[in-house]
């Protein structure tokens, strides 16, 4: 089976030769014409293709799940040069290249619907470097970095019309767990929200800074339950409220201070209500 393919590979890459070189003749002779010329064209495209591979070693398997991989090793060293994946209904799915000690360069996915390409993956001495993340459109929306032992290290994402960054996310390489992460606002490119994680990979504390006018915050949270453990709300006016949480979720303590940084109130939750809910009274009666 292995040597059929192989046979037949170089019969038609000998075959398309034969067939361009007459073209080519006919051409140049002033006797082609524009379908000739087209002709001349895809089988150019087609004899590139076959020339890549029709001195290579043509193999296939397949895996309990009818996947299809077609390799091609040069048969002087029996080394991998590139290969190709295919789904059991037949469409591509991947294809890969390699370089002449037989170490992968870049592998590609696609999409086995649409056929376009999904993610694009280059490597350095067949270590993993890089994997671009792409849209329906060919448009670079994500970008995977690894060290230099293939471990991932971050994580940036793109808007797709803009190419600014709209997220990015770090990774402690040995765990996997995130280290922090960012997300930016795509028209100013500023932070709106900052996350740092604990080694176990959950949150520490959350900053979140909305650049459409509405109040920022930081949360903290409990390192191994991942309970909120508490909330510092920054006014418009420049003064902050603190809020304490107990293991209910429920706030046990609040601390309010002004634009000064004085402190104007430090109690039980449920008396700040009912202080402000007298102000607002005192307000609206003209007191």
């Amino acid at each position: 089976m292995v040597q059929g393919l192989s046979g037949i590979f170089n019969a038609i890459g000998k075959a398309i030769n034969t067939q361009k070189t007459a073209l080519e003749n006919k051409v140049n002779s002033g006797e082609g014409d524009a379908k000739s010329l087209k002709a001349l064209d895809a089988l150019e495209t087609i004899s590139d293709a076959f020339t890549s591979t029709a001195d290579l070693k043509a193999t296939e398997s397949f895996d309990d799940k009818g996947v299809r991989t077609l390799t091609y090793t040069d048969p002087t060293t029996n080394l991998p040069v590139k290969s190709t994946t295919y789904d059991p209904s037949g469409k591509k799915t991947g294809d890969a290249d390699y370089d002449a000690s037989g170490k992968l360069v870049n592998s590609a996915t696609y999409d086995p619907t649409t056929g376009k390409k999904q993610t694009d993956s280059h490597y350095n001495n067949g270590v993993l470097t890089q994997t671009d993340v792409l849209d329906g459109n060919g448009n670079v929306v994500g970008v995977v970095k690894f060290n230099s032992q293939g471990q991932r290290t971050d994580y940036t994402t793109y808007d797709s019309s803009t190419g600014q960054p709209i997220a990015d996310a770090t990774f402690d390489p040995a765990t996997g767990n995130p280290v922090n992460e960012t997300t930016f606002d795509p028209t100013t490119g500023k932070p709106t929200d900052v996350k740092v994680f604990y080694p176990n990979g959950k949150i520490q504390y959350d900053e979140h800074t909305p650049v459409d006018g509405n109040q920022a915050y930081t949360d903290t949270f409990d390192s191994s339950t991942g309970a909120l453990v508490s909330r510092d709300t920054f006014h418009n006016d420049g003064g902050h409220e603190f809020t304490t949480y107990g293991t209910d979720g429920e706030p046990t303590n609040v601390k309010e201070y002004d634009a000064n940084g004085n402190l104007t109130f430090d109690g039980d939750p449920s008396q700040q209500y009912k202080n402000e809910i007298k102000n607002n009274f005192n307000l609206a009666d003209g007191n």
